[in-house]
């Protein structure tokens, strides 16, 4: 059955003109930092090293070679309800320090639009329409979900760093039209697709998508979903008109699970110099984020690696060069 798109977008359009006018349910009782302001002085050696990517020292901001502005404007998206969790807190604190580095907006949903885990797909659906009514130069051009049980461990690492290549250009001078545009960046685990952490660009293949999402389990009451929206958004990737859009990448890169001490570390397990690690599906999530916030807090250099210091460039660099291999020789 064909979803009405048009009268889903229409409705949102009108949540996001709310939103982005009284600006209310992104800071009720935590205000939002922005992005353009220097970090906490105890933090200004965070990322300073010469060698680290475009890091690059700015005095009249006063901000002290701490910002890695990236050339992409990116936005991160997470949702806290409730009164405020000190665990939660200090998780998202980690990701203030991150996204002043790197010069991310970030978005935060304090209030809930609808029931439960739908709020997730609600809200990234009411940042996309509200971005795409802008002109396209000053939108946003991608989107960052972060669950709020994710802690930053390297804030170091540049988002930009994990978005596909763009194109090479093709006879006609408009790209290569064999190889489709990526809107969506995602990652799985042992029971498919995992939503917690993952990259969407701000599209018209996006709006579509998250609408579709959306409108799920109101016009095909019959499917089940195991795990609500997420198993919503899997079954929609699967589909012919998202399909190609969309690419599953590492999940190590920015969505890495926790590994136990004295244990050989599994392919999607955090490590030293890695993004962040995140607590899903963790039945002691408050007491083993503590212990991974202590380390995150401490600012431990062995922890926070510049970007070329780790394994990500080498490691990206090979995923995009064998995709496209696997796609020339397909």
């Amino acid at each position: 059955m064909k979803l009405p798109i048009l009268t889903f977008v229409m409705f949102w359009i009108s949540v996001a003109s709310v939103i982005y006018t009284t600006r209310e349910l992104y800071s009720a009782r935590a205000p939002e930092p922005g992005p353009q302001e220097c970090a906490l002085h105890t933090e200004g050696t965070i990322c300073e090293q010469p060698n680290h990517g475009n890091t690059s020292a700015s005095t009249e901001s006063g901000c002290n070679g701490l910002r890695n502005i990236s050339n992409v404007r990116i936005g991160k998206l997470t949702a806290h309800f409730g009164e405020p969790d000190p665990t939660y807190e200090r998780a998202l604190h980690t990701h203030h320090v991150h996204n002043r580095i790197h010069g991310i907006r970030p978005l935060t949903l304090r209030e809930k639009l609808v029931d439960d885990l739908w709020n997730k797909p609600a809200f990234i659906l009411t940042i996309l329409v509200g971005e795409m009514m802008k002109p396209a130069s000053e939108r946003l051009e991608w989107l960052l979900w972060v669950d709020r049980d994710t802690v930053v461990m390297n804030p170091c690492i540049p988002v930009s760093a994990f978005l596909p290549p763009p194109p090479p250009p093709a006879a006609s001078g408009h790209g290569d039209e064999s190889s489709p545009e990526i809107h969506a960046l995602v990652t799985k685990d042992w029971n498919g697709l995992n939503n917690g952490v993952f990259l969407v660009r701000v599209h018209a293949w996006s709006v579509e998508l998250f609408t579709a999402i959306m409108a799920f389990r109101h016009y095909r009451p019959d499917v089940e979903l195991r795990f609500t929206e997420q198993s919503a958004m899997e079954l929609l990737l699967e589909e012919d008109r998202f399909r190609a859009n969309a690419v599953y990448v590492p999940q190590r890169w920015f969505n890495a699970y926790q590994g136990r001490h004295n244990e050989t570390l599994a392919p999607h397990q955090t490590r030293r110099g890695d993004f962040l690690v995140h607590f899903a599906g963790d039945g002691n999530r408050r007491e083993n984020m503590a212990g991974w916030l202590e380390v995150a807090e401490r600012h431990a250099p062995d922890w926070e690696l510049d970007f070329w210091r780790t394994a990500y460039p080498e490691e990206i660099d090979a995923f995009w060069r064998d995709r496209k291999a696997s796609q020339n020789s397909g």
